[in-house]
């Protein structure tokens, strides 16, 4: 009920009513109600803007076994908001939502580890992470591992590696792919 409140599906849309009826489901034990919940604080829909909150709501939802929401709360460590910045503790939270699964989780740790942030630097781990994210789909993995191919980094300098990993991306709608 409250999903349809917060879009106005057979209802008017009142994304106040809809954060009233997330509260309550995530009072009674449901996570999705949690983790809407912690949406519409992070944006500040229907509630006032509460990145604190959100981020306890989201490491709530990370703890239930919601591998998305440990991508969003690294995000939020990642940038300071409503936690403080900590680079380590987003590394580790990408890594959680790599290994349940989450291509875009594999593709934000293989920027940690790219760029050695909260992580040792390691681009050969880089490369991994970022050939996980390709193999799934993500175009922005493919078109990170493809600079990686460009310039020798982790990887052996493979040309024509990265050209097939820039069109693969392209072709996935990356427009800097594309550029590139």
């Amino acid at each position: 009920l409250g999903a349809l409140y917060e879009q106005g599906e057979g209802v008017s849309k009142d994304p106040a009513r809809a954060a009233v009826l997330f509260q309550k489901a995530c009072n009674g034990g449901e996570l999705g109600g949690c983790s809407s919940l912690g949406s519409l604080y992070e944006k500040g829909v229907g509630v006032s803007k509460d990145p604190a909150r959100a981020a306890a709501l989201y490491q709530k939802v990370c703890d239930g076994g919601f591998v998305s929401y440990c991508y969003n709360l690294g995000i939020l460590y990642e940038q300071g908001e409503g936690v403080s910045k900590d680079l380590a503790r987003a590394a580790a939270l990408n890594q959680k939502a790599c290994d349940g699964g989450l291509a875009v989780g594999c593709i934000a740790l293989g920027v940690f580890y790219w760029r050695g942030e909260g992580v040792s630097k390691d681009p050969a781990r880089a490369a991994v992470l970022f050939q996980k994210a390709c193999d799934a789909g993500e175009a922005p993995g493919c078109t990170n591992l493809g600079i990686l191919y460009d310039k020798r980094a982790g990887v052996s300098k493979d040309p024509a590696r990265a050209a097939a990993l820039f069109k693969q991306a392209c072709g996935l709608g990356d427009k800097d792919a594309c550029n590139r």
